[in-house]
C-alpha cells in the first residue's frame, strides 16, 4: 500500500528538485512532485519571523500531485477503520491513501456517495461526525466538550460530494475528562481516484481549499541517521510505537485548553493529550526516525515518515486558514509547528515551508513564550498580560505579590524569566521540557533550521538544560523592598535600593554583600528540570547534543 520512494541518509543520494526559486531560501534536500494541485490554498498567518536559523539547501519545489497516474480502485459497499464503519447504499469505487485512510468516489461524474450509516451510531450528543470542519471554536463530536453544536452534524443518509472530508468520532464511554473522545477517523470523497502516492487531503477546510499532496518527492536525504547507544537504546521506543502516536488523524484544530478535549486518546496514545505531551509525541517520532537501531527496517522508517507528513499536511491546512489558535497559553498550543516544518522539509514543499518560516512569533506557542531579553539572554514568559495596561506591569506585579492568577506573565522589563515564580508553575511544569525536545530535533536536522526560523527556542533550550532559571542581573526591587511599576518613569520598575550608583543607573551592579532583584536566590536553579518531559528525548540530548 505504501509506495513512497526514498533512500536513507548515510548513503549518497541523487536528489532532484523542480519548481520556481523565486524567494525566501529555506533548507532542504529532496525532490518535488510538481507545482499545482487540487483546489485552492487558503491564506496564511504572515508577518515578522523570529530570529532564524541559517544554512541548508533551498526548498524550491512543490509536493502537490500533478501528472501521477491514478490509482486503480476497488469497489466498496462500506469501509472500516479504527473501529468506525461507513456504509453506503451500493458499491462505489474506493481505495486508500498512502497513509492508510480511505477515499471513495461517486459512481458517475458529478454524482454523490450516499452514506446510509456511520457506526458506532451518533446518539445523545455522543459519537458525532462532521463534514469539513472549518471553524476553530465549534464541534459536533461530543456534547460534553467545548463549542458543541449539533447542527454541524448532517442527517443520515447523507449525500456526500467530492471534496467532503467526513470526520467521525467515537466518544469515551467514561465521559469527558481531559478528552471527550476515544478515537476518530476520516473518510474522504473525491471526484476521481487519486494517484496511488497521494496523501489524504486535509480534513480541515471547505472543498475549495482541499489539496492533494503526493509522496513521490518524499526524501529523507536531509536526515543523517544516528547510531544508537546503550543509554539511548534503554529509552528508545520502536518505530512502530512512535508511528502509532501519529498515524491516526490528529485533531488539533481547536486552540487553547479546548483543543485538549477533542483530541482522541487513541489517536494521540495519551489519556491526557495536553499540549506538552502532544509536543513530546511529535519530537519523539522525528527523533526516532533519525535513530538507527538494530532491527530497524526501511519500511518501518518510511511508515513513520508518511504518518508524520500526513500530520503536517493536516496542521498546515489549519494554519493556512488563518484561524489556528496555537499561541502560548500555559502548556496549551505546544507541538503544532514541528510537524508542518518537518513535512515541508522532507516533501520539499516551498509554499508550506514559507508559511512556517514567515509566521509571526505569536502564531506558535514555541515562539510565543521565549523572547530576546534586554541583556542578551533568552527569557521565558507568555506575553498575555496586557489586558489591564499597555505594558502588562499591573498583572505581572499582582502575580508575584499576591495569590498568582496568570502565572505565565512575561517580565515587562525583559530582564528575567517571567511567571509568578521563575522556574515554577508553567515554565517548570509544562513547557521547558517540551521545548527541549523540539529544539533537539531542529539541532539534529540542520536543514530544518531555516524553516523553523527561531534560534531563540534553540538557545532557550540550551540554557534551561545547562543552567536553569535566569534571574540575574536584575535591577528591579522585589515586592518586599517596595518593588513595582515606577509611576515617575512609566515603563520602568522601581529600582532595588541595594544597587550601586553608576552612570547608567538603575542598570547598575549590586552593592557588595547584597542581593538585588526580584528573585536572586532562584538564579541558576532547576537546570534541566520540569514535568511533561520525554525520557527518550533526554537520552538523545545527552548522546547527540
Amino acid at each position: 500500500m505504501r509506495t513512497t520512494k526514498w533512500l536513507v541518509a548515510i548513503v549518497a543520494l541523487t536528489l532532484w528538485a523542480c519548481g520556481d526559486d523565486s524567494s525566501d531560501d529555506v533548507g532542504n534536500t529532496g525532490g518535488a512532485a510538481g507545482s499545482s494541485g487540487v483546489g485552492g490554498s487558503g491564506g496564511s498567518t504572515g508577518g515578522a519571523a523570529g530570529t532564524g536559523g541559517a544554512g541548508g539547501i533551498p526548498v524550491t519545489g512543490s509536493a502537490l500531485c500533478t501528472t501521477q497516474p491514478a490509482a486503480t480502485p476497488t469497489t466498496c459497499s462500506s469501509v472500516s477503520q479504527w473501529g468506525i464503519t461507513w456504509t453506503f447504499d451500493s458499491d462505489y469505487p474506493c481505495g486508500q491513501f498512502v497513509n492508510g485512510d480511505y477515499w471513495v468516489t461517486p459512481a458517475a461524474s458529478g454524482g454523490t456517495v450516499a452514506i446510509t450509516s456511520i457506526t458506532p451510531d451518533a446518539a445523545g450528543g455522543k459519537n458525532g461526525f462532521m463534514v469539513n470542519p472549518s471553524e476553530t471554536d465549534s464541534q459536533a463530536f461530543d456534547s460534553g466538550g467545548p463549542g458543541y453544536d449539533a447542527s454541524l452534524m448532517p442527517a443520515l443518509p447523507y449525500a456526500a460530494s467530492a471534496g467532503d472530508s467526513i470526520v467521525k468520532s467515537v466518544s469515551l464511554a467514561s465521559g469527558c475528562d481531559k478528552s471527550c473522545l476515544q478515537t476518530a477517523a476520516v473518510l474522504t470523497v473525491l471526484e476521481t481516484p487519486p494517484p496511488a502516492t497521494a496523501f489524504r487531503p486535509a480534513y480541515f477546510g471547505g472543498a475549495a481549499s482541499k489539496q492533494l499532496y503526493c509522496s513521490d518527492s518524499l526524501s529523507l536525504g536531509s536526515l543523517s541517521l544516528l547510531a544508537t547507544t546503550a543509554a539511548v537504546d534503554a529509552e528508545a521506543p520502536s518505530l512502530a510505537a512512535v508511528t502509532n502516536t501519529v498515524v491516526r488523524v490528529q485533531l488539533n484544530y481547536f486552540g487553547s485548553w479546548a483543543g485538549e478535549q477533542i483530541r482522541p486518546v487513541d489517536n494521540f496514545q495519551k489519556d491526557d493529550p495536553y499540549g506538552p505531551e502532544v509536543s513530546n509525541n511529535n519530537s519523539d517520532a522525528i527523533l526516532r526516525v533519525l535513530l538507527q537501531r538494530p532491527g530497524d527496517s526501511d519500511a518501518d522508517r518510511e511508515s513513520a515518515a508518511v504518518a508524520l507528513c500526513q500530520y503536517g499536511i493536516d496542521n498546515d491546512a489549519v494554519f493556512a486558514s488563518g484561524k489556528a489558535g496555537w499561541r502560548a497559553d500555559g502548556g496549551h498550543g505546544l507541538g503544532m509547528k514541528l510537524p508542518i516544518a518537518f513535512t515541508a522539509l522532507v516533501l520539499n514543499d516551498e509554499a508550506m515551508a514559507k508559511r512556517v518560516k514567515n509566521a509571526e512569533r505569536s502564531a506558535f506557542a514555541e515562539s510565543d513564550q521565549v523572547h530576546a531579553g534586554a541583556k542578551g539572554e533568552v527569557i521565558w514568559g507568555q506575553d498575555r498580560c496586557k489586558y489591564q495596561d499597555a505594558t502588562g506591569e499591573t498583572e505581572y506585579w499582582y502575580d508575584i505579590q499576591n495569590s498568582p492568577q496568570t502565572k505565565t506573565c512575561l517580565d515587562p522589563y525583559l530582564l528575567i524569566d517571567g511567571g509568578a515564580e521563575p522556574g515554577g508553575y508553567y515554565q517548570g511544569c509544562c513547557t521547558s521540557q517540551a521545548l527541549k525536545g523540539s529544539a533537539l530535533v531542529v539541532r539534529l536536522i540542520p536543514a530544518l533550521a531555516p524553516i523553523w526560523n527561531d534560534d531563540l527556542v534553540l538557545s532557550y533550550a540550551d540554557r534551561w538544560v545547562t543552567s536553569g532559571v535566569y534571574t540575574q542581573p536584575d535591577y528591579c526591587a522585589p515586592p518586599s523592598q517596595g518593588g513595582g511599576p515606577d509611576t515617575s518613569n512609566p515603563g520602568h520598575c522601581i529600582p532595588d535600593p541595594d544597587l550601586e550608583q553608576c552612570a547608567t543607573y538603575p542598570d547598575c551592579p549590586c552593592q557588595a554583600g547584597k542581593e538585588c532583584g526580584r528573585f536572586p536566590a532562584l538564579h541558576g536553579t532547576g537546570a534541566d528540570s520540569g514535568l511533561h518531559g520525554s525520557a527518550f528525548a533526554d537520552a538523545m540530548w545527552t548522546a547527540f547534543r
